[in-house]
């Protein structure tokens, strides 16, 4: 998203403030003009965005914007030639043109017109290299949105008031309030997993410590101190956990390899597999399988010699 916002040579991005979503945003002719004239701009290029269905993709991302700006919107040509306004001419991504089996010269149809391909493009963003570049006035008659754009990208020496001025992706909130949602969700999610996570472990363990009650009351009955026992319980509780750490990113990274199969997500998404996802999915297992662990090692501590030895 944010390779989207920040795309080519924009500054930032200028989009309707309150919207739903960044798709539902709407500046008219008007404002881009206001925009345009606004002292410290140095240049703007409208950009409309539309959802299309394509053979095998129904979230097929059109971009609409005038020919001569797609180089603010980051579209560098690797075979072909750019659309031309007023045509039925597209360039198409290189990821788009991969997932349809298409290349320069063939035809695509999207939004029930037959747009010619005149060339193949990449800007590093997923979301751009999914979908295709189409004439911004095209866009709009199939949109029917004569006279409209979804956002506006900046080249400026400062921030406009008065309007939603997206430069990072923690300020996607500000036009895309369903993102906030998603960002909520997300997090709940996360939070309910480690806490069942948690659960699954202390259960485990605390199973695993009444199965070996004779077992600890021989170890208490020879001289274990109670604090060895919290350590031995605490050690199986972390193996455990190294355990389950190992499984569950093998686990992890064969859906994402899964998810990726589908065009869809192949529009949207790129996998991030940097050193620190791994560093924290490590550290929050640890923990959880510490924490998860506590309990049951503290009961152990608590079981007498004589009765252990008496359970069955």
């Amino acid at each position: 998203m944010e390779k989207v916002i920040k795309s080519g040579d924009a500054d930032f991005t200028g989009a309707q403030g309150g919207s739903a979503d960044l798709t539902f945003s709407s500046l008219d002719t008007e404002q881009v003009e206001s925009i345009r004239r606004t002292p410290g701009v140095a240049r703007t290029a409208g950009q409309l965005l539309a959802v299309a269905r394509s053979a095998d993709n129904p979230f097929f991302l059109l971009f609409g914007m005038a020919p001569e700006n797609t180089k603010l919107a980051g579209v560098e040509v690797v075979d072909g030639r750019l659309f031309e306004s007023d045509s039925d001419e597209l360039v198409l991504g290189k990821i788009a043109a991969k997932n349809l089996d298409v290349d320069v010269g063939d035809e695509v149809t999207l939004n029930q017109r037959d747009y010619k391909i005149v060339g193949t493009f990449q800007t590093g963003s997923a979301m751009q290299d999914g979908g295709a570049f189409v004439p911004l006035d095209r866009l709009q008659d199939d949109e029917k949105k004569e006279g409209e754009v979804t956002m506006v990208l900046v080249i400026a020496d400062e921030r406009i008031e008065d309007m939603a001025a997206i430069t990072s992706v923690s300020e996607i909130s500000k036009v895309d309030s369903g993102m906030q949602m998603m960002d909520f969700l997300s997090g709940a999610i996360s939070f309910l997993a480690v806490v069942v996570g948690g659960i699954g472990v202390m259960n485990t363990i605390m199973m695993s410590v009444f199965e070996r009650t004779r077992e600890i009351g021989v170890l208490r009955a020879i001289g274990w101190k109670r604090r060895r026992v919290l350590k031995l319980v605490l050690g199986e509780s972390l193996i455990l956990g190294i355990l389950s750490i190992v499984v569950g990113t093998g686990l992890g990274v064969l859906a994402v390899k899964y998810i990726m199969t589908f065009p869809a997500a192949q529009s949207f998404f790129t996998p991030d597999y940097s050193a620190n996802v791994f560093i924290r999915a490590v550290a929050v297992g640890l923990l959880v399988s510490l924490f998860g662990g506590l309990y049951p090692a503290f009961r152990a501590t608590q079981f007498a010699p004589a009765e252990a030895l008496r359970h069955e």
